[in-house]
């Protein structure tokens, strides 16, 4: 998910771009984090998308670690999943491995490109 062509990205572009979310996944990821713990239908409401639309975001979510996933029993039998994203504070460490290895990959590009060029 790329937004703008800033050379500071915000930290949504920058998860995005690190873990190759959509559009749709940052935003999902926002709105949970803003609103707390919800089930797919209700986020759905919220974003004014299909609710399969949403739980494949959540799924996606899940896992690569940024929600967290309960099941809940209801008492009409059945279950429901409930979802709270993680605090962007606790994804920093993750997020600063992607940067370095993407980082890493970058200069070997670049040194590559330069070999190239110079044949």
């Amino acid at each position: 998910y790329r937004k703008t062509n800033s050379i500071k990205p915000d930290y949504l572009e920058l998860f995005g771009l690190l873990f190759d979310f959509n559009e749709l996944e940052c935003k999902v990821y926002q709105v949970l984090h803003t609103l707390g713990s919800k089930e797919a239908g209700e986020l759905a409401e919220k974003l004014n998308r299909d609710r399969s639309t949403v739980s494949r975001a959540l799924n996606r979510l899940h896992e690569e670690g940024f929600v967290i996933r309960r099941r809940r029993v209801l008492r009409s039998g059945g279950q429901a999943y409930e979802y709270t994203a993680r605090n962007p504070r606790e994804l920093l460490h993750r997020a600063h491995g992607r940067l370095e290895e993407w980082s890493d990959s970058a200069h070997e590009s670049i040194e590559e490109f330069l070999q190239d060029v110079s044949q």
